[in-house]
């Protein structure tokens, strides 16, 4: 009889330990982004992400002899490989890598595709400016870096013909990217209401690729 009790004790021994653990174990949840842009995305955190972006456009009219030199895709997709890190509290570093796929529809002739890798994008972000309140936070940066002419340019058509620049997956181009963001926590001193600026201009620095 002792040995029957002590063998169904014994058995619900596991099924006890797996609850106490479930229920006693602690809650683990990885760090969100920040929602402004004026702060590091993650401070002393990474980020891995990928992004689509689709855009479509009407059919082109028929058209006599090459593609005009303003054509645009009908068809656009661009996938964003995004990787940040935030290498310091104020600081965080950004490579962006795109994947980008044209297509250009006639009507009553073939449909021109291409795919290839679009200009990369590496980025840093400094915030140089925080001040904490009652009300809420105050922060000011500036996002700037290259944007390298890793794309390419080469894609031709059914006859070989080079496509137009609206039409190639890179610009063949250096520029530099330059953004100042401002995020003020507290608008009208309610805490979850926050006003966020970002302000780009026009690229400052731009080298045509021979």
């Amino acid at each position: 009889m002792r040995l029957r009790k002590a063998i169904s004790c014994w058995r619900g021994t596991p099924l006890r330990l797996v609850l106490i653990v479930l229920f006693c174990a602690a809650r683990a949840r990885g760090q969100g982004p920040a929602p402004e842009t004026a702060p590091p995305l993650f401070p002393g955190g990474g980020l891995l992400s990928y992004n689509s972006i689709f855009t479509t456009r009407g059919l082109m009219p028929g058209i006599s002899g090459s593609i005009p030199l303003t054509a645009r895709p009908t068809f656009s997709h661009e996938a964003d490989v995004n990787f940040t890190w935030g290498f310091y509290h104020d600081f965080d570093v950004t490579v962006l890598i795109p994947i980008v796929t044209n297509h250009f529809d006639m009507a009553g002739t073939p449909a021109i595709r291409g795919t290839g890798l679009g200009d990369a994008m590496m980025l840093v972000k400094y915030r140089f400016y925080r001040r904490d309140s009652q009300r809420g936070t105050t922060q000011a940066a500036v996002t700037f870096g290259p944007k390298i002419p890793t794309g390419r340019t080469d894609l031709t058509d059914a006859n070989g013909s080079m496509l137009p620049a609206g039409l190639q997956p890179g610009s063949g181009s250096t520029d530099l990217f330059l953004a100042a963001n401002w995020t003020y926590t507290g608008l009208f001193s309610a805490k979850r209401l926050v006003a966020d600026e970002e302000t780009v201009p026009v690229a400052l620095l731009k080298k045509e690729e021979r």
